[in-house]
């Protein structure tokens, strides 16, 4: 069927090209994951860092605003596990500069967004096992009660997973050559700015609350445990999740008109 038949003449040869694209394109984000972290990796290193790491952030919180605060801290700990896919996604961008991998998928698939929503698309369960991971520290911080809990709010955290993954991915977009730098500054804003804590530990943080990754859904698991609905929380995550989806649409458009003109965006 050519695209001078009746009903497909309004449809651009691209958008034909990424739709047949997808399945190729998940896959190779999916191997690619795999290769990056193997189960071994994860499991024996990874996921243990993130119980651990919620520990340390739970005592964090307890230290700061005393015992009272101890069940919003462990909340907001089970989503702060999550930031370590904010550094980790950066490894996408480093293998774009090391080896054009993006400039090389970008000549048989003109969007550039459809390749990288392939490429991130194995980052939020990467982040939800993260949280999984962080919820086995709750009965040793006194959180057991909660647990089953926490557990039926898995949209909440798998929805804070895509923001994170996005936001990691704009971050390590904006500079060039430090990527994993950028993404670490961004992990301790996030958590300076109240996450762990009630109230902003740093005052001018407090109105970028509204965009960073996981605030909403901190404000979600707080609904749920007081019997509210938490679907404002994760439709607040999700908006922030495109927000910076789209910053880091940008970001890579850039580098694609860059490479374009001047040859590919490999070091």
């Amino acid at each position: 069927m050519t695209f001078n038949e009746p009903g497909r003449a309004l449809i651009p040869a691209t958008f034909t090209t990424n739709l047949h694209a997808v399945r190729p394109l998940l896959l190779f984000g999916a191997r690619s994951f795999r290769a990056y972290y193997p189960w071994q990796l994860l499991f024996t290193t990874i996921l243990p860092r993130q119980f651990v790491l919620c520990v340390f952030l739970t005592s964090i919180g307890v230290i700061s605003g005393g015992p009272e605060n101890q069940a919003f801290a462990f909340m907001g700990a089970t989503i702060f596990a999550q930031t370590i896919v904010m550094i980790n996604v950066a490894d996408i961008l480093i293998d774009d500069r090391e080896h054009a991998t993006h400039d090389a998928l970008n000549t048989a698939i003109p969007s550039s967004a459809s390749i990288l929503a392939a490429r991130l698309a194995p980052y939020p369960l990467f982040a939800l096992s993260c949280s999984l991971a962080a919820l086995a520290a709750g009965p040793f911080l006194g959180q057991g009660d909660h647990l089953l809990e926490f557990l039926k709010c898995a949209p909440v955290y798998l929805a804070s997973g895509i923001s994170i993954t996005t936001a990691g991915a704009a971050f390590a977009m904006m500079i060039r050559n430090a990527e994993e730098l950028v993404s670490n500054a961004m992990l301790w804003v996030m958590i300076l700015s109240g996450g762990i804590i009630h109230q902003s530990a740093v005052a001018w943080l407090e109105p970028l609350n509204l965009i960073l990754p996981g605030k909403h859904a901190v404000a979600a698991l707080q609904y749920h445990l007081a019997g509210k609905s938490m679907m404002p929380g994760i439709l607040g995550e999700i908006t922030v999740a495109g927000f910076w989806f789209l910053v880091a649409c940008v970001f890579t458009w850039i580098r694609s008109q860059y490479a374009r003109k001047w040859g590919s965006t490999s070091a």
